[in-house]
């Protein structure tokens, strides 16, 4: 791929190496990303003052896309996560919502431990799960956390005290069995409930293979749906395993996102309706979970 700078439509930017002048339009790098991205994040901390730096980091990759044309770039999925990963990040999509889009946080960062797992339920409208409709819908995912690391270990589970992962619930399963199957069978569950993500929490089970979403504290993936794959609800866990030091809990964050991505239903009013009457708390091994909706 070669990359071009016309003057016309390159902007100035300021140079991070000492050759040169001190801005031009003919440097390419991703050092000038980090102007973007800090921006994006400080609106975010704008609208979230008392927020954890782990919502931060959630809502910026979170509002991350590919471009459109992409795909007429690389020849495979794989190939595009190797070089572009979560795609270019959006201020619109980090901080608000609109009739089309609605995205769900934790505001407070939450603690877990090894054995622990924190279960979330997000109420999806009749209207869109209904048998007989038919919209296409995208569902994103980004957990975002931090344990306390050695440098001696270059494993995820000998480098973090706590590291974590996150699952979702299968197409028609209920919380009650959700959490069943979470609980009861910890690690050994290995599955993305029926839906073909494209990064997947093993390497041979996105639709890039090679890569693994598990072995990151930045944890995104999406997918696109048929509404009605989608039941009364759409549930999350976050799974704590061993790592170096059991009694040293992992921070997180996390953020579920769900667009209409046709434009053809308003589904924000829907849920946030749902939202508000029916998850209030969820209480899974006497630990109350709460998830909110977030940007305006």
């Amino acid at each position: 791929m070669r990359l071009t700078t016309p003057t016309e439509v390159c902007p100035e930017l300021i140079r991070t190496s000492p050759e040169g002048t001190a801005y031009s339009k003919d440097a390419i790098g991703t050092s000038f990303s980090t102007p973007k991205v800090t921006y994006i994040a400080s609106e975010i901390q704008r609208l979230y003052p008392n927020a954890s730096s782990m919502l931060y980091r959630a809502l910026v990759v979170q509002s991350a896309r590919w471009p459109i044309s992409i795909n007429d770039k690389f020849t495979s999925i794989q190939d595009i996560v190797r070089h572009v990963g979560y795609g270019l990040p959006n201020i619109l999509r980090a901080t608000q919502n609109d009739d089309y889009r609605v995205t769900l946080i934790t505001e407070e960062a939450l603690l877990l431990k090894e054995g622990q797992a924190h279960i979330f339920k997000i109420p999806i409208p009749e209207e869109l799960s209904a048998i007989g409709e038919d919209y296409d819908v995208r569902i994103d995912v980004t957990l975002s956390y931090a344990a306390k690391p050695r440098n001696t270990r270059r494993t995820i589970g000998r480098y973090l005290s706590t590291w974590l992962d996150w699952r979702c619930s299968k197409v028609g399963e209920s919380i009650d069995a959700f959490a069943k199957r979470i609980l009861e069978t910890g690690a050994a569950v290995e599955d993305d409930g029926n839906f073909n993500w494209v990064i997947g929490e093993q390497s041979n089970h996105g639709q890039a293979k090679d890569f693994s979403r598990s072995y990151s504290t930045l944890q995104k993936d999406w997918t696109i749906v048929k509404s009605n794959q989608l039941t009364d609800s759409f549930c999350i866990a976050v799974r704590g395993h061993k790592g170096w030091d059991a009694n040293i809990p992992a921070k997180y964050s996390i953020a579920v996102s769900f667009e209409a991505i046709n434009q053809d239903i308003e589904i924000y009013e829907k849920i946030r309706n749902l939202v508000e009457i029916e998850l209030s708390n969820i209480e899974v091994n006497n630990i109350e979970q709460e998830i909110e909706l977030s940007g305006n």
